[in-house]
């Protein structure tokens, strides 16, 4: 899979629920396993499991992804003769889970999240989410050398689909992030094109964990969508995450800003790095039904 371009997000995930499957055959050879009735065995404990362990059923994309996980690992061996067949080939797949409606910031809710970073690190995070409407992953492996000031665009290298690879926009108001934050990078040492753009003061990659707290951290100051935190840590204190910033700039972009026109779909499929315009719409940008009624009275 990692010769095959997959990413590191993607290879964690899998490779969760391989682990699991691996614990649960003990001794016995996966190639043994070739009948439907022994995988339903399978997913039924893996479910319990869950349920246990969290305290409710696992959502329809989870399933989904760990049967997808699985029937990779099956094909892998069948390719490779291991298998006569893959078995999961007789399994009835989930149907993948609908979205969350809503799960996107109103307009006051983006400004106000905007208005609060006060770390140089929090400057920088806050705004490349926001206004690139890019993976978590493609943000923390974007180089200082992707960023491009004098054509105003970013360079995703690293993505998770092909489609992905694309150039990104620098906006007016993510510009004015970056050339603050590599001014901090100059006082502070680690400016450099080969470093990683989201660096840290001993010029290493920013973690994904890292990101996440910042987010949180800024969301939970600037009042929005605050909840009780969950964690040991007390750091999950908002509902939001590095993908909500990511839906937020798609939905606003497909219903306009106010004043400004809306974003055709197509455009903010490639924004957000699809091979699909109905992943886009289904999936993380939702079409508001006043954008609809405008768009209709314009056109007649």
């Amino acid at each position: 899979m990692r010769r095959a371009g997959k990413t590191d997000s993607t290879l964690k995930t899998y490779g969760r629920f391989l682990d699991a499957f691996a614990a649960w055959l003990g001794e016995r050879d996966p190639a043994d396993i070739t009948k439907l009735a022994e995988l339903e065995e399978w997913f039924d404990q893996w479910e319990a499991d869950y349920g246990a362990r969290y305290g409710k059923a696992p959502s329809q994309n989870t399933v989904r992804n760990h049967e997808t996980a699985l029937s990779t690992f099956y094909d892998f061996l069948y390719r490779r003769e291991y298998v006569e067949a893959n078995p999961m080939g007789k399994l009835q797949r989930t149907r993948r889970g609908k979205s969350k409606k809503g799960d996107h910031l109103s307009q006051s809710e983006f400004n106000a999240l905007l208005d609060e970073p006060l770390t140089p690190q929090e400057k920088i995070i806050i705004p490349v989410y926001a206004w690139t409407a890019a993976r978590a992953s493609e943000v923390l492996a974007a180089s200082q050398g992707d960023v491009d000031l004098y054509e105003e665009t970013i360079t995703i290298r690293h993505s998770k689909t092909e489609a992905g690879e694309r150039v990104i926009p620098i906006l007016p108001e993510l510009r004015n992030a970056i050339e603050d934050w590599f001014q901090y990078l100059f006082r502070m040492g680690p400016r450099d094109d080969r470093l990683p753009l989201l660096v840290t003061e001993n010029r290493t990659a920013m973690k994904h964990s890292y990101a996440w707290r910042v987010v949180k951290r800024v969301a939970g100051r600037a009042g929005v969508r605050r909840r009780e935190s969950s964690d040991k840590a007390g750091e999950n204190v908002s509902e939001i995450t590095l993908h909500t910033l990511r839906r937020t700039l798609a939905t606003l972009l497909l219903n306009g800003f106010p004043g400004r026109d809306p974003v055709r779909a197509e455009v903010v499929k490639a924004l957000c790095g699809h091979t699909d315009v109905r992943t886009t719409l289904a999936y993380y940008a939702e079409l508001e039904q006043a954008t609809v009624a405008a768009e209709i009275r314009r056109a007649v």
